[in-house]
């Protein structure tokens, strides 16, 4: 259990299975995040999901922009029934949230920033480790 807590600085490349978008992601902010020590190895799952939040969040907007934010219902003679949130909006914005539950627990926001502590890079804890802390 302890061996999870290691910095993950060992890796370096994104996983193959990453949307391009998340991989070009995952390249920009890695330096960064190995640099800051931000990363342990059990951190890597959230920072795949911040990376494919953000490759999801993208094509959503680019869906947006390319068909508007807003779909309008007609009638059969033509006349405006009513305007819907296009399900593209819908998606950007789940997307995006997601992308921000996962750059707050990696410190990538400026308010997270300073909360987040590097990865720790101490000795492997005893066996005992586990049931001492819930002792305290």
């Amino acid at each position: 259990m302890a061996q999870d807590r290691k910095p993950a600085e060992a890796v370096t490349a994104p996983p193959e299975w990453l949307l391009p978008e998340a991989r070009a992601e995952w390249v920009r902010c890695w330096d960064e995040l190995a640099r800051l020590e931000r990363l342990s190895v059990v951190d890597l799952k959230v920072f795949e999901g911040y990376c494919m939040s953000y490759a999801r969040w993208r094509e959503a907007e680019a869906a947006v922009d390319r068909d508007g934010g807003v779909v309008i219902l007609r009638t059969d003679k033509g006349e405006v029934r009513s305007l819907t949130a296009s399900p593209w909006a819908g998606l950007a914005l789940k997307y995006l949230t997601a992308m921000k539950a996962c750059a707050v627990e990696l410190g990538l926001s400026p308010a997270s920033r300073g909360r987040v502590k590097p990865a720790d890079k101490a000795k492997p804890a005893g066996v005992l480790q586990p049931f001492i802390k819930l002792a305290r």
